[in-house]
């Protein structure tokens, strides 16, 4: 049954019809979008006939079913004509829909009268170029000499036909066999043409001849160095074998990644087409050493036998044979055929890693980052998009601190977008998971109202990719953008498109009907956001669970992968340990294969809320990625256990661009009496050192650590951080025992977390005493003591309101902190508070706090304080310090922050 004939069927039933009544058809109206260079300038009508009276029903099927219609615009402007319709289902097009507004089509068919609105939103902002100006500073490289494209890190050379004659990476060259395009077992002879050199890209054109088969090929290089290949087949040979063959060089085949990485025994692989999305990427790679990809965006006039085995890879040799055609067969006229490569990685990494302490619930915390807008309520106009909420944004972005926050998207869109509404049909992936996403709707009065929205996988061959560089176009102009540090996408795998009406599917030359991957549209939508991204101080992460394609995601800054481990840790807590492998984590975690910043999503308290207050489980997830220096953001974990190995990590300096890793498994340098205890370790600034000391097994071990590859027969102490014990290393050896399936940080020479010093160049986080708290929250660039930046309080008409700050401590030990500070305002008191903590929530200890009477200059504030070792203070692990300023309609200052420990 149509939807029509439900939806009769229902008010048939109905006791109480309201104002519906039967229909003898029905029309939906749909905005068309069929490409990324569609102006929207049409309607579709969807036409139902399947409730016609029987006469009705007559004419129809003799082809003489007339309908009269009227479409008025937002104008009311109106167009008259007739329709004659002979099937069920037809659908007519309006031309001429550019305006924004409101249109209505009315519609006769004898004495039934259907109507139906819809309203096109505003679309000026289609082909806005946004990420499309040039190429960004971070591949500056790209360049061509002679036929050498020069890229980041690595060089193609080119000769006659369209692929390398020579490509490096690291200086070092790739293969041992270059890749060729072999047409029944031989390579075509190429002739080189014309070289079109636009900002963006270079195109290598040329022929080529073999046989009757005469060819036209064109290459397309990128600026990270993504090879678009397209070559037509013209005078209609006869051909029964065509594939692509390359040999990788020895070094560069440790890894074969399809997306995901292929753990086979077996070094002989091979694999069908894929009809989903594994198995549509060939990548060999090797950890620091670069690799090799190739994909397709579909399998256009391949000619092969279903089930057929077309991919071929030799993880040994480092071979692989990718076959188009397997079985003879006679060309159509002019047969195209197109494929992607990429030699990677692409780009260098970020700057900033190691120490984001991503997702920091501590709030205050000094350079962590944290993501917004997850659960909607960030203050965006939508779910998956960037723009700013015309309101509600300022609400919940003016006290935040710069740079810090990571924005929550997606390639996809909800029904609360009314472009998303009016482009449904057209932009929607057929089949496509909907997710109900909530979104807090600002009622003005400083509350919401949670809402929730089906979500739309849209594709990105339309024209969604100018949306949402539109909506960050929007955020990067807010008076408040420079609280975003990076914007994100979730739903970002190479996922395949079955749809007729933007041209994802469609009939090849031999009349097959081929479905299309995304790979081309996504990233192009990638590829602009991070150039506009870079372009205004921002960063980039994406999501796509283990569907890495370095051809889309090696541009981004950062890859948020993990999530996938949920089912395994609801049947195994330990699972980090027990069933995920080390060549996973060196494959598919590994930044220097990715060739992008890796942070780990974790799956624990989505497998189980319960594991949230079991440190064991998170201990085990921190005790692998450590060991292969993965970066993790704290969500759904155990947080103490997360946020104290970041504070030990912060206080050895970890972040800097001089510290030094060396893995467990590349490290010769400090051993262990032990073979399952496994060491990495990291050489900071300072010369300190902190030692991962990793026990991977079910059961505890007792170990010799051997440290006489760093410092030989040294005498010192050294320090476990994680249980803060003291540790004698003898002749350059200690003992620890590390429990099962976790770990020990041991460093040296022993580093104290103090003494903090802030000079204020950064805003710290505020809290608002209530939503009609007017006090503003500011960095004052030169108010401070010699003109130096200052935090500043501005207290209007209401007054309250504070800055936070967090820092760790240790009952027993005593704190000074102090602060220098000033007010406006003669006689006003000013001053500060600590609370002691437990990890994120309040001890209910007594508050320490010290204040003094504002003389209209700069004060010194300070406070000594030793933290007891009984009651609630002794349970405290850290304070949040509040400041404070009584009384409205004053600025108060904050200037050299500074906390010593005894």
């Amino acid at each position: 049954m149509s939807a029509l004939e439900v939806r009769n069927q229902y008010i048939k039933q109905l006791k109480n019809k309201g104002n519906e009544k039967i229909e003898a058809y029905s029309i939906n109206l749909n905005g068309i979008n069929i490409g990324k260079n569609d102006k929207i300038d049409r309607l579709e009508a969807e036409f139902d006939f399947s409730s016609l009276s029987a006469e009705q029903e007559k004419l129809l099927k003799a082809g003489k079913l007339k309908m009269t219609y009227e479409m008025k615009d937002p104008d009311g402007k109106v167009q008259k004509g007739s329709f004659t319709f002979k099937k069920p289902f037809e659908t007519r097009i309006f031309n001429g829909i550019n305006k924004a507004g409101k249109y209505t089509l009315t519609t006769k068919i004898g004495k039934d009268t259907v109507v139906k609105s819809v309203v096109r939103p505003d679309f000026s902002w289609v082909g806005n170029g946004y990420g499309d100006e040039g190429v960004p500073e971070l591949w500056k490289d790209f360049g061509l000499k002679g036929r050498t494209v020069t890229l980041w890190n690595r060089t193609y050379k080119f000769g006659n036909g369209p692929l390398p004659v020579a490509i490096t990476a690291y200086g070092k060259k790739l293969f041992d066999k270059l890749p060729k395009l072999l047409i029944d077992g031989k390579e075509p002879v190429w002739k080189a043409g014309n070289i079109k050199k636009e900002d963006k890209w270079i195109t290598f054109y040329g022929t080529g001849k073999l046989g009757k088969a005469t060819i036209k090929y064109s290459t397309r290089i990128e600026y990270d160095g993504m090879m678009l290949v397209d070559w037509t087949i013209s005078g209609e040979p006869t051909i029964s074998d065509m594939k692509f063959t390359w040999k990788m060089a020895p070094e560069n085949h440790q890894f074969l990644m399809t997306p995901i990485v292929n753990e086979d025994k077996n070094p002989d692989v091979s694999w069908a087409y894929p009809e989903g999305g594994r198995g549509n990427l060939l990548w060999f790679v090797s950890e620091k050493k670069g690799g090799f990809a190739f994909s397709m965006v579909n399998d256009a006039n391949w000619i092969y036998n279903k089930g057929e085995k077309l991919f071929f890879a030799n993880k040994s040799t480092g071979d692989v044979t990718v076959k188009m055609i397997t079985r003879k067969v006679r060309m159509p006229k002019d047969t195209p055929y197109r494929a992607i490569f990429l030699a990677t990685p692409t780009r260098p990494l970020p700057a900033l890693q190691r120490d984001l302490k991503f997702s920091d619930s501590r709030g205050a915390s000094v350079g962590s980052k944290t993501m917004t807008n997850a659960g909607g309520d960030g203050g965006f106009a939508g779910i998956f998009h960037h723009a700013p909420h015309p309101t509600a944004f300022t609400a919940k972005h003016q006290d935040g601190i710069p740079n810090r926050t990571s924005v929550y998207g997606g390639i996809a869109l909800t029904t609360l977008e009314p472009e998303a509404r009016y482009l449904r049909k057209y932009w929607e992936v057929p089949g496509a998971y909907s997710y109900n996403m909530p979104w807090h709707k600002p009622l003005g009065n400083g509350k919401y109202k949670k809402d929730y929205y089906p979500s739309l996988s849209t594709c990105t061959s339309s024209v969604i990719t100018d949306f949402f560089l539109n909506a960050q176009h929007k955020l990067y102009n807010h008076k408040f953008s420079d609280r975003i540090w990076q914007v994100y996408y979730d739903l970002c795998g190479n996922s395949i498109c079955r749809s007729t009406l933007h041209g994802c599917r469609y009939t090849d030359k031999f009349g097959r009907e081929v479905n299309s991957y995304e790979i081309l549209g996504e990233r192009d939508l990638i590829r602009r956001t991070v150039a506009y991204a870079h372009k205004h101080g921002k960063t980039v992460m994406l999501h796509g669970q283990r569907s890495y394609f370095p051809m889309i995601h090696g541009l981004a800054d950062y890859w948020f992968p993990g999530e996938q481990y949920n089912v395994l840790l609801r049947r195994n807590p330990f699972g980090y340990a027990d069933e995920v492998s080390d060549d996973i984590y060196r494959s598919e975690f590994n930044k220097h294969v990715l060739g992008v910043g890796v942070v780990h999503l974790p799956a624990l308290g989505q497998a189980d809320s319960s594991f949230h207050g079991i440190p064991e489980y998170t201990e085990t997830m921190m005790a692998m990625l450590q060991s292969h220096d993965i970066e993790t953001t704290e969500s759904y974990t155990c947080v103490r256990v997360v946020q104290s190995v970041w504070d030990i990590l912060s206080k050895y300096n970890i972040g800097s661009p001089e510290t030094v890793c060396r893995l467990y498994h590349e490290q010769k340098e400090v051993t262990s009496s032990r073979p399952e205890i496994r060491i990495t370790y990291y050489k900071t600034p300072g010369d300190h050192y902190i030692l991962f000391i990793v026990n991977k097994t079910y059961r505890g071990r007792r170990s010799t650590i051997d440290l006489n590859g760093l410092v030989p027969n040294g005498n010192f102490k050294a320090i476990e951080e994680y249980k803060k014990k003291d540790i004698e290393v003898q002749n350059g050896k200690f003992s620890i025992f590390v429990p099962a399936r976790s770990f020990r940080i041991v460093c040296f020479p022993p580093k104290s977390f103090y003494p903090i010093t802030d000079s204020m160049n950064t805003k710290w986080g505020s809290w608002r005493s209530s939503i009609k708290c007017d006090t503003v929250f500011e960095l004052d660039p030169d108010g401070g003591i010699d003109n130096t930046p200052a935090i500043k309080i501005i207290s209007k008409n209401t007054g309250g309101g504070c800055f936070i700050r967090y820092f760790p401590i240790v009952p027993g030990k005593t704190y000074t902190i102090s602060m220098m500070m000033k007010n406006s305002v003669k006689n006003r008191s000013m001053g500060f508070s600590i609370q002691g903590r437990i990890n994120n929530y309040f001890a209910g200890a007594p508050l320490a706090s010290k204040k003094v009477v504002s003389n209209g200059g700069w004060q010194k504030v300070e406070l000594v304080f030793k933290v007891p070792t009984t009651g609630k203070w002794g349970k405290c692990n850290n304070v949040l310090l509040t400041t404070s300023s009584t009384g409205k309609n004053s600025v108060t200052l904050f200037d050299d922050f500074k906390v010593e420990e005894k």
